[in-house]
C-alpha cells in the first residue's frame, strides 16, 4: 500500500514508522509498506496516484496521457504555473511541461488507492489526464529534447482513427484557439481532409446572456458538439472565476468542450433536477437545455436570452425578514402556505413531499419561496421568474424523522457560539396544508432589502456567491472528491484573508471544528462558500470589488442522527473519523496561520459549545429521546477535544 502524505503533520508520523521499520520511503513524499517489491516496481505501480498527489493542478500529457504510464522510463505532465525542473523518481524522470493555453483535461481515478496517514482508510486519487483529442495535437508538436512525448506514428494514427466525430469536427477550433496551425495542418493530412478553417467552426446553438442585478456581465454561448465559449462585456470589471479571467485572448475568457465550473454548478441537483428534464423533456446529458430551464441563481445572477429587459423578471430581495416576524428565534411562526389554482403546481408540491425531494444539495428536502406577510401573517409562495426567491424552505423527510427539528438545533447552536450563520426560523402550516409538522425557513444571505435596492442608498453592497466546488473547478457531481486542505487553498487564492480577526480563512477553522463536534456529515465543497462584496459604481457604472468574506453558515445537520455510520463529508489532515484538535489545527498551515492560534480558535469553539448546548436542546422542538442523543453524539465529541 502507498502512503501519501497531505500535509506536514503526516510526513512526520509517516517518518517515525520509517524509523521502527513499519514502513519503507520510496521518494520524498512516498512511502510504503511493501517491502518485498522494489521501490523502481512500487513506483511504477502507482504513478499516477503520486501525480494526482504531488501535483493537483497539473495533467499527464502526450505520449505519457495515451498510454497512461511511462514511455521509455519518462513520464510527461503540464501545468499552467510553477518550475519547471524534472522530478527524478526510482526509475520514473517526471518531466513538466507549460500546459495548453485552453487545455482540455479529463479526470480519472488512479487506479492505485492510497493512505494519505496512519488512521486513514485507503481511497482513490484523483488525477488529470489530456484529452483524447488533445493527445493527438499534443503529439504533432515539435519534440526536438524530447523525442519520447511523441507517439509513434502507427500508434497516433490508430488514435486518431478512434476520435469521435465531434472531436474530429472541432478540432479545427481547438488548434485555433491554442494556436496550433501547423499541427492543424498536419493532422488534416493524416485525416485526409478536405476540410478548410471555416467549415469547421461551429454554429451557436444557444447563447445567454449573463447579468448581475442590471449590468451586462457577458455572454456563454453554447456551440454545438459541446463546445462553449465564455466573453466578458467590455464594462465589466470583476472576475467570477479563476477558470473565467479578464482579458481572455481573442475576447474569450474561456473556450473548451465542457461547461465552465461556474455555470455548471449553477444546474439544480436530485429531484428538481430530475423533474425539470422530466418537464421540459431533457437528455440527461443536456446541461445546456438545463441551465436554460431557469434564468434566476444565486446572488441575482440571471441568464436572459437576448433583449430579454429587468422589467420581464423580478429581482431577488427582502421585504421581510425572519426578525421582523418574530423576534425569538425560538419561536415556532404559523405561515399560510398559498398555492395558487394551478393543478400542474399543486401537482408539483404533492409529488415534492410524496417523492422526499431534494430541490437544493443535501439530504433535505427543500424548495426555494418568497416569504412576504399578507394582512399581518406570514405566507410563502414558491419563488419564479416573477415572484422574489427570498428564503428557502425546508420540510420534514419522510426517509428521516426530525430532520428539520435537528437543523434548526443545530443552526441555533451555531449562532450562539458566536458563528455566522444564515438566520433560520421554525414554521407551521394551518390545516389542510400539505406539509405536516415543523419546517424551516432560511434566510438568504446573499440578496440586498429591497428598499435599499431601489432606494440606491449610499453605501448599498451586494454579494457575489461562489461556493468551493466552483471554486475548485468541480463539477456538482465531484463535491465529495476533494479535501479541506484544498478547499482552503481555492479560499486563500479566492482572496479570503487570513486575519484572524477577518470574516475570512478562520472562519473555515470554526466552521470545520462546529461541522465534526456537531457530527455534521454533510461539509462537502458546495457547503463552503466565499462572498465578494461589491458596490455599484456611480451613475449606472459597474459595480467594483471592496472585499472578499467567508459566507455565513448554512446546512448545519447532524447527519449521524439520521444515518449513525455518517462519515466527514471531505477529509481534514488525512481523516474522515476520530478528528481531534491537532488535526484540525493543521488546517491553518495552508495559510500559515501560527499553531497556537489555531487551537485557541478551536477550543473557543468547542468550549462555546459547551456552554450553550444544554440551553438550545432544552428549547427545541425535538422529542426528548432525540435531544438526549443528541446530547451524546455532541459530548463525546467534546470530552474527545478535552471540552
Amino acid at each position: 500500500m502507498l502512503y501519501l502524505p497531505e500535509t506536514p503533520s503526516h510526513a512526520r508520523v509517516l517518518a517515525k514508522r520509517v524509523e521502527r521499520g513499519a514502513l519503507r520511503r520510496l521518494a520524498r513524499g512516498v512511502y510504503s509498506d511493501d517491502f518485498d517489491r522494489s521501490a523502481e516496481e512500487q513506483i511504477a505501480a502507482g504513478i499516477l496516484a503520486i501525480i494526482g498527489h504531488l501535483f493537483p493542478r497539473a495533467y499527464v500529457s502526450h505520449s505519457s496521457a495515451a498510454l497512461r504510464a511511462p514511455i521509455d522510463g519518462v513520464l510527461f505532465i503540464s501545468e499552467a504555473v510553477g518550475k519547471r525542473d524534472a522530478l527524478l523518481l526510482p526509475g520514473i524522470r517526471v518531466v513538466r511541461l507549460p500546459a495548453l493555453s485552453y487545455a482540455e483535461v479529463e479526470r480519472i481515478e488512479a487506479p492505485t488507492a492510497v493512505v494519505r496517514t496512519r488512521d486513514d482508510e485507503p481511497g482513490p486519487v484523483m488525477v488529470g489526464v489530456s484529452s483524447t483529442l488533445q493527445i493527438v495535437f499534443e503529439c504533432l508538436m515539435p519534440a526536438r529534447r524530447y523525442p519520447e512525448k511523441r507517439l509513434p506514428e502507427a500508434a497516433l494514427l490508430e488514435l486518431i482513427e478512434h476520435l469521435s466525430a465531434k472531436d474530429r469536427h472541432r478540432a479545427g477550433a481547438f488548434a485555433e484557439r491554442n494556436g496550433l496551425d501547423a499541427e492543424y495542418r498536419r493532422f488534416q493530412q493524416l485525416t485526409a481532409g478536405s476540410e478548410t478553417r471555416a467549415a469547421v467552426r461551429m454554429p451557436v446553438r444557444q447563447r445567454f446572456e449573463l447579468y448581475f442585478y442590471h449590468w451586462h456581465v457577458g455572454t456563454l454561448t453554447a456551440l454545438s458538439h459541446a463546445e462553449f465559449r465564455y466573453a466578458y462585456a467590455p464594462t465589466w470589471t470583476i472576475e467570477l472565476s479563476h477558470e473565467l479571467p479578464l482579458g481572455g485572448r481573442g475576447g474569450a475568457s474561456y473556450e473548451g468542450p465542457r461547461m465552465p465550473a461556474f455555470f455548471e454548478n449553477f444546474l439544480p441537483e436530485g429531484w428538481t433536477e430530475s423533474r425539470i428534464m422530466k418537464t421540459h423533456h431533457l437528455d440527461p446529458a443536456d446541461r445546456v437545455g438545463l441551465l436554460a430551464s431557469t434564468r434566476k441563481y444565486l446572488s441575482n445572477l440571471t441568464l436572459r436570452p437576448l433583449g430579454i429587459p429587468d422589467s420581464a423578471l423580478r429581482l431577488d430581495a427582502h421585504v421581510v425578514r425572519l426578525a421582523d416576524v418574530a423576534s425569538d428565534t425560538t419561536t415556532l411562526i404559523p405561515a399560510r402556505e398559498h398555492i395558487e389554482h394551478d393543478p400542474e403546481t399543486a401537482q408539483f408540491w404533492r409529488e415534492l413531499k410524496a417523492q422526499g425531494a431534494v430541490g437544493l444539495s443535501g439530504i433535505q428536502p427543500k424548495l426555494p419561496v418568497s416569504l412576504t406577510l399578507e394582512s399581518g401573517q406570514p405566507t410563502i409562495r414558491i419563488g419564479d421568474l416573477l415572484t422574489p426567491c427570498t428564503h428557502i424552505l425546508k420540510f420534514q423527510s419522510p426517509h428521516y424523522e426530525f430532520l428539520v427539528e435537528n437543523e434548526w438545533a443545530t443552526m441555533e447552536l451555531a449562532r450562539r457560539a458566536g458563528l455566522r450563520t444564515a438566520a433560520v426560523r421554525l414554521v407551521s402550516f394551518g390545516e389542510g396544508s400539505l406539509f405536516r409538522g415543523a419546517s424551516l425557513l432560511v434566510e438568504r444571505f446573499d440578496i440586498p432589502d429591497r428598499a435599499a435596492l431601489e432606494g440606491e442608498q449610499p453605501g448599498l453592497e451586494l454579494a457575489l456567491q461562489e461556493d468551493a466546488c466552483s471554486l475548485l473547478l468541480l463539477a456538482r457531481s465531484e463535491k465529495y472528491s476533494t479535501s479541506l486542505e484544498r478547499v482552503a487553498g481555492a479560499l486563500r487564492s479566492a482572496g479570503l484573508s487570513d486575519d484572524v480577526a477577518a470574516p475570512g480563512l478562520w472562519c473555515l477553522l470554526r466552521h470545520v471544528a462546529f461541522s465534526w463536534l456537531v457530527a455534521n456529515g454533510d461539509l462537502h465543497a458546495k457547503n463552503v462558500s466565499a462572498v465578494r462584496i461589491v458596490r455599484p459604481g456611480r451613475l449606472g457604472a459597474p459595480p467594483e470589488l471592496i472585499r472578499t468574506e467567508y459566507s455565513p453558515l448554512y446546512d448545519l445537520l447532524p447527519t449521524t442522527l439520521a444515518i449513525p455510520d455518517d462519515d466527514f463529508a471531505l477529509p481534514v489532515n488525512g481523516k474522515k473519523n476520530s478528528i481531534r484538535v491537532r488535526d484540525i489545527v493543521q488546517l491553518a498551515a495552508r495559510w500559515k496561520g501560527p499553531k497556537a492560534a489555531a487551537e485557541e480558535e478551536v477550543l473557543a469553539v468547542a468550549s462555546a459549545v459547551r456552554r450553550h448546548l444544554d440551553d438550545v436542546l432544552g428549547c427545541t422542538h425535538l422529542p426528548a429521546p432525540m435531544a438526549e442523543r443528541y446530547r451524546r453524539v455532541v459530548d463525546a465529541r467534546l470530552r474527545a477535544f478535552g471540552v
